[in-house]
């Protein structure tokens, strides 16, 4: 009982939102207040459209900013390459420069002597 008298309001209403008035002169007229409502919910749309428009290009400028600062495979493995080739310099270099342990020994035997 209850839902039928809702649907009947609710049909009531429809009704006279989508009803057209007819005047003397079969010219239609609408409502102002329903031409007033309606302007104003398309201008609230025409807002949120724009919101939306501005938040989704700033969302593709910030993913495409994150794509870019993205480093590269094959440029992350030619620095891993010279890193290691740099290392291997510096080793070898290092390793020039320490006497090596025989050559210490023999030369202190030889200095007793």
């Amino acid at each position: 009982m209850n839902v039928n008298v809702n649907t009947n309001n609710i049909d009531s209403l429809l009704k006279k939102q989508t009803t057209v008035n007819f005047d003397a002169t079969n010219t239609a007229t609408i409502d102002d207040n329903l031409v007033r409502d309606l302007a104003m919910r398309v201008n609230q749309l025409a807002g949120d459209l724009d919101q939306l428009k501005k938040e989704f290009s700033k969302w593709i400028k910030e993913l495409q900013d994150m794509l870019n600062q993205k480093v590269d495979i094959e440029a992350l493995q030619n620095l891993d390459k010279l890193l290691m080739e740099r290392i291997n310099e510096i080793v070898k270099a290092l390793t020039k420069q320490l006497a090596d342990k025989n050559d210490t020994k023999k030369a202190l035997k030889l200095l007793e002597r």
